[in-house]
């Protein structure tokens, strides 16, 4: 079968080095009367299908060296002219053009997050995309869309020179090949361009609007999250992590936290693998660094004796990565215990007051049984608030219970807090003596922590607005990007009066340590010179108890010689007494 008519490739201008642009992409408009091309080289070539014609050509923002992929949304609010045009270019950015003002709306998906592929859906509400670690990610097109009627700076459109490109029958494309070879030799490599490309500027900064619609994407995200977090009761564990950072909007500022980690170990946590005894050294190790960055961030965590289980959690889900570690931790410092070191040294009085009041709106019964046993808020919520709740769930459960939480106002820690106490209703109720208090809440019995969450998000809702807790904590604030926030809600007096207390006893510990190696030193050589005098008096008696046995020796030798003598000289005397001739 024979193609009805036959659009030829337009040469290109000497500034690129492909002889055409070699299409490997195209899409056409709902109407079916343009036509948009696209391949291996930054040009988008628009054909009339019409009238058989290139209308124009327009070059791609920089960065783009190659066109992917070509989508034309479907809309009916445009009678099917299709004026939005998404751009999948080598670098798995889709970007996306508005065709009657040439102007670069936006652009979904970046070089961390590359797409591979993507398709809307029939009724042009959503786009599909695949991206390059094989995931799906769906985007709403309207959100998109709002930005078309945004003022920009307009794009000047490409204008044909010359006679126009009339279609061409099958017949007659050999001819005007071999004519354009011939053209080309003739040319000795001059090139005589067609048409001026028309030149896609950068879009222009955010205006109010933008950000309103940026934001907004963010937080439909996250209303979306929840409902699947909702529906589900947890986020899954292979994306756990990246859905905590986006949750928390981590900015990642890696030349401020070296600046942090260039300072070294902080001498309050130079001897932490003494006081808290890790098995695994490398865990021990990104502890203390961990800590030692917050003490360099803020003299108050220096001073807090229960922020190494308080951050040990979550230092062990992010160990591979200690930048994410470090602003996770900040951030849920600077937010869920934003208000705990008002009142430091002593607990935050004013949010274990929150919880009680939760408690006495919820179950009032609960709370006169553990006022009725001396039971304080300082026995019954601050060892679940201050450990983070790790040492009353097990991982999994304590995971999942930190995904409602990120995922929820900051005041939702607290609601967990209370709604972990009513969950245990009748257990504590059986509690009668200290010790049986204590055991509960350090080492309770097996919980159901869907109906702790479920509990929580109930009292969330009835809660009344007077002693709830969001009017105290509000809402999350994020990092600040480059630098890291102040953190200074803390009496900074008794910090310092800490800090110079803790600096004094490093001081006269160094001192004693170093008068006690003094006097070890000392004692070493006493201990050296006594031995020594020893082996010399044991020396000398050997030499002594030698000379005794030679002179023995000697004397035995002396008596055996003389009795030799004697006994030779007896001889003599006797062999004398006879004549020689009684000798023959």
């Amino acid at each position: 079968m024979e193609y009805l008519y036959h659009l030829p490739p337009p040469p290109l201008p000497p500034c690129y080095l492909a002889s055409s642009p070699r299409f490997r992409a195209f899409a056409t408009t709902e109407d079916g009367t343009v036509m948009v091309a696209g391949g291996r080289t930054p040009l988008l070539h628009m054909w009339d299908l019409t009238s058989h014609q290139l209308m124009k050509a327009v070059e791609l923002p920089g960065g783009v060296r190659e066109v992917r992929q070509l989508i034309f949304p479907p809309h009916s609010w445009d009678g099917g002219t299709s004026k939005l045009l998404g751009v999948l270019a080598q670098d798995g950015v889709l970007r996306w053009l508005d065709m009657e003002s040439y102007q670069l709306l936006t652009q979904t998906g970046s070089h961390d997050l590359a797409i591979s592929h993507a398709h809307s859906s029939p009724d042009g509400h959503y786009l599909a995309a695949v991206s390059e670690s094989g995931s799906v990610l769906i985007y709403e097109i309207s959100l998109i869309l709002r930005k078309i009627n945004q003022s920009g700076v307009p794009v000047v459109k490409a204008k044909m020179c010359g006679k126009e490109n009339d279609s061409v029958p099958p017949n007659k494309s050999r001819e005007l090949a071999r004519a354009r070879k011939r053209r080309n030799g003739a040319d000795r490599g001059q090139h005589t361009s067609l048409y001026k490309p028309a030149i896609l500027q950068p879009p222009p900064a955010h205006s109010g609007e933008t950000r309103e619609v940026l934001g907004g994407a963010r937080e439909l995200d996250q209303r979306k999250l929840v409902a699947v977090l909702k529906a589900y009761g947890e986020y899954p564990a292979k994306y756990r992590a990246f859905i905590w950072r986006s949750l928390l909007q981590l900015p990642g500022n890696h030349a401020s936290y070296s600046s942090l980690m260039e300072r070294g170990t902080h001498s309050a946590y130079a001897n932490l693998h003494r006081v808290y005894p890790i098995r695994s050294q490398r865990l021990g190790r990104v502890l203390q660094r961990s800590l030692s960055a917050l003490a360099h961030w803020s003299p108050i965590f220096a001073e807090t004796p229960y922020l190494p289980g308080l951050v040990f959690p979550f230092v062990k889900m992010f160990q591979n990565n200690q930048l994410v570690t470090f602003e996770l931790l900040a951030t849920f410092l600077t937010n869920w215990c934003v208000n705990w070191f008002d009142y430091f040294p002593n607990p935050p009085l004013n949010l274990l007051a929150v919880v009680e009041n939760c408690l006495a709106h919820h179950d009032p019964s609960l709370l006169q049984h553990l006022i009725s046993h001396n039971i304080t808020s300082h026995h019954y919520a601050w060892p679940l608030m201050s450990m983070v709740f790790s040492e009353v769930l097990s991982r999994s459960q304590w995971l999942r219970v930190w995904d409602h939480t990120f995922s929820q106002p900051p005041g939702f820690f607290l609601l967990l807090t209370a709604s972990l106490l009513t969950s245990s209703h009748s257990t504590l109720l059986h509690c009668t003596s200290q010790d049986d208090f204590q055991q509960f809440f350090h080492h309770p019995p097996a919980l159901d922590v869907g109906v702790v969450i479920r509990e929580a998000y109930r009292m969330q809702e009835t809660t009344p607005p007077e002693i709830h807790p969001e009017k105290l904590l509000g809402s999350l604030v994020p990092l600040t990007r480059g630098t890291y926030p102040v953190f200074n809600k803390y009496p900074k007096f008794i910090v310092d009066y800490h800090g110079r207390e803790r600096e004094k006893i490093r001081r006269e510990e160094e001192d004693y340590l170093r008068q006690r190696q003094g006097a070890l030193e000392m004692e070493r050589l006493r201990e050296t010179r006594r031995a020594e005098e020893e082996a010399w008096f044991r020396q000398q008696q050997l030499l002594l108890e030698a000379e005794e046995e030679r002179r023995k020796t000697l004397s035995l030798e002396d008596t055996r010689l003389t009795n030799q003598r004697a006994r030779s000289h007896s001889s003599f005397l006797s062999l004398s007494l006879f004549p020689p001739f009684l000798l023959w």
